[in-house]
């Protein structure tokens, strides 16, 4: 198993968290059970409040292209982690799955795996 609190640096799990919020925004409604997920996330990667400050000030299109100097390892950790906030609220939400694509897509996930 990863230790996601090692293997993202502080300027990454900033990145990290303006995808994760992107996320849980992009069908115009947070729940609590995202909510819920995305504070379990900070505790495994350790998105401390000044992680969160910078990052949240991160715009989406910029953090991704900032996300291609991640190794293989740490795509495919933060395409699981994107994952985990689709599945949070329990419901399929076309625009969810687009972003993590358009993530993929642009991170060349689909060439790793």
């Amino acid at each position: 198993m990863v230790d996601l609190k090692t293997l993202f640096t502080d300027s990454q799990k900033a990145i990290i968290t303006s995808l994760l919020i992107e996320m849980a925004n992009i069908d115009g409604i947070v729940v609590i059970s995202e909510l819920a997920t995305y504070n379990e996330i900070c505790r495994q990667v350790n998105i401390t409040t000044e992680i969160f400050e910078h990052g949240k000030s991160l715009d989406a299109e910029k953090a991704i292209e900032m996300a291609k100097d991640f190794t293989d390892i740490q795509k495919i950790e933060l395409a699981k982690l994107l994952v985990k906030m689709i599945d949070a609220d329990q419901k399929d939400d076309k625009n969810e799955i687009r972003f993590l694509n358009h993530v993929c897509k642009k991170l060349e996930i689909d060439n790793i795996l």
